[in-house]
């Protein structure tokens, strides 16, 4: 009786935190549609009147984080969207939950008087801020892009590297291979190890695939392609709400490891109309002579492996993984979710948050310095499919601590991983015993207090 008490007891012990989730998210802004800070209310009211800024054809789609500053990325994917870029400064008290947005750099930098010039910044889906303090740009480029018949190009796809501490353009490179119907540039992760030697890897959605690699020391890029790119027919249909569609998106959801032992990190990866998981070490992404030679086929086509599925309706959108939890973090839009893994198991995702209201179309997700994970969520079947309600909240940004978004969840250690994961690296110099003497002094304390 009492032994069954104390098994019971212990398991339970150890394995709750993979019992629930916390639902703990705190609702750092929101809005109903976007406002920007115009420079008077005069041009606001002018842009207004002229279809330069059309509230409801404003979405955000891409964020991340630098100190104290939030930049936000609203491509043109309709007429009227002034800016495409905005930052919020996270010092400044806020009137309200609703900010209004300042164009990043500067007001500038989206407009121009001379229809000969071209844009600073077009239309980038996600960005990336990086620990060499860049803020790294993918710009498709186009103008009005869900508008089949109005749809232009304004500048070349480019990748777009801006120094944060002065906010001057420190790179600008044109992507090659991009046409007006074809590039769908859905991600980007930097691998940021060596300042001096940044590499960047870009996704592109649309079809074929493919996954571009960039050097910024060496200025030039090259073109990866590979069948677990693409779309899994299967995966296609997605119901958010009431809205259903279908969607044919490869490769979108980028994740970046901390680097392995051949001093190279994994890259995470996944189509967007699939429930796949898959990655491959940044070691061969590296090696352009791989690809200029067309050796993938032959030699390295094996490299790419498959880590496991997700389960029906679990199509994954954006990933972003942290280096001290060894976690990704996944946006789940058919299920209005956020989802994490941690990597040192076999591969299975469990909630962390979930919201039919507050989590729909979950399309963004980031963790700053702070290790304080940031989730963006924007309707954006709506905004597609049908029209934003401007009398109901379209937009969240939240935050939490990744240590908080994964407690209580399968993606948390319990108690006997953590006493063993503590000392599991330094098993040679005699401290793996330690752990083992640590656990059964616990079992043993635990005894005393039930006896």
């Amino acid at each position: 009786m009492h032994i069954a008490k104390v098994v019971n007891i212990f398991v339970g012990f150890c394995l709750i935190a993979t019992c629930w989730a916390n639902n703990n998210l705190h609702t750092k802004y929101k809005w109903r549609v976007i406002d920007f800070k115009y420079e008077t209310a005069e041009k606001r009211q002018q842009a207004i009147e002229s279809g330069a800024f059309i509230q409801t054809n404003v979405i955000p789609v891409g964020m991340d984080v630098h100190e104290n500053r939030l930049f936000v990325s609203f491509p043109r994917l309709k007429s009227g969207v002034p800016a495409s870029l905005a930052v919020i400064n996270l010092d400044e008290p806020a009137e309200n939950d609703a900010p209004l947005l300042k164009p990043y750099p500067s007001w500038q930098s989206h407009q121009t008087t001379n229809p000969n010039d071209v844009l600073d910044i077009v239309s980038p889906f996600h960005i990336k801020v990086d620990r060499c303090n860049h803020l790294w740009i993918i710009d498709t480029g186009i103008d009005d892009m869900l508008n089949a018949t109005k749809m232009k190009r304004v500048a070349p796809a480019r990748v777009t590297v801006i120094n944060l501490r002065d906010d001057n353009i420190l790179q600008r490179y044109e992507l090659p291979h991009t046409t007006l119907d074809g590039s769908i540039f859905s991600n980007i992760v930097v691998d940021d190890n060596d300042c001096d030697n940044i590499f960047a890897y870009i996704a592109d959605a649309a079809t074929p695939p493919t996954l571009t690699v960039y050097s910024f020391k060496e200025k030039a890029s090259w073109q990866v392609k590979h069948n677990f790119f693409h779309f899994d027919p299967l995966a296609g249909n997605f119901s958010l709400l009431g809205t259903k569609f279908q969607t044919n998106d490869g490769l979108y959801g980028l994740a970046l490891t901390e680097q392995k032992e051949n001093g190279y990190p994994d890259l995470f990866f996944h189509a967007l109309t699939s429930r796949n998981e898959f990655n491959v070490s940044t070691k061969i992404l590296r090696d352009k002579n791989i690809f200029e030679n067309d050796k993938l086929k032959t030699e390295h086509y094996k490299d790419f492996k498959i880590i496991g599925s997700r389960k029906t309706n679990e199509q994954a959108g954006a990933a972003v993984y942290d280096p001290k939890e060894k976690v990704i973090f996944y946006t789940l839009p058919n299920n209005n979710e956020i989802a994490c893994w941690r990597t040192t198991k076999n591969y299975s995702v469990s909630n962390v948050f979930t919201s039919p209201v507050e989590m729909v179309y979950p399309i963004s997700v980031t963790i700053d310095t702070n290790h304080q994970l940031w989730i963006l969520s924007n309707n954006m079947q709506d905004f597609i499919y049908a029209k934003l309600d401007v009398h109901k909240i379209n937009f969240y940004i939240h935050m939490t601590s990744v240590s908080e978004a994964i407690k209580n969840t399968p993606c948390e250690l319990n108690f006997v991983e953590k006493v063993f994961n503590k000392f599991s690296d330094n098993g040679s110099n005699g401290t793996k015993p330690i752990a083992i003497l640590t656990l059964i002094a616990s079992v043993l304390v635990l005894f005393k207090q039930i006896f």
